[in-house]
């Protein structure tokens, strides 16, 4: 059981992605660049003119961004709980976010 890796394949496959995670980076930057235009650049020169209030704007806007995303996968969370909890109280029932005639067996592949 002498097995060696590929190391050309993970190496090909991490800088491809690495690639492709900078293209999209770039791409990005140049969209936010386009539609935030002259208005963004104005408040940000703003909020960062000394370093005390741009550490204050960074840790407001990385908060805002965390509370967004924590809320998001709450709710898919909850969702995924909700189906689970109605088939433990419904064994035999059906799913009623299932397509009509599914059985509650049908959810195992979640």
């Amino acid at each position: 059981m002498n097995e060696t890796l590929p190391i050309f394949d993970i190496l090909m496959g991490l800088f491809g992605g690495l690639a492709i995670f900078l293209l999209g980076m770039e791409q990005m930057t140049d969209a936010l660049k386009s539609v935030a235009g002259a208005g963004m650049s104005t408040v940000l020169n703003k909020l960062t003119k000394n370093r005390f209030m741009a550490a204050i704007s960074g840790a407001f806007v990385t908060a805002v961004i965390l509370v967004a995303v924590g809320f998001g996968t709450t709710l898919l969370a909850k969702r995924k709980s909700f189906r689970v909890y109605f088939l433990a109280l419904h064994p035999n029932r059906t799913d009623p976010s299932l397509p009509a005639g599914s059985r509650s067996e049908a959810c195992v592949t979640y």
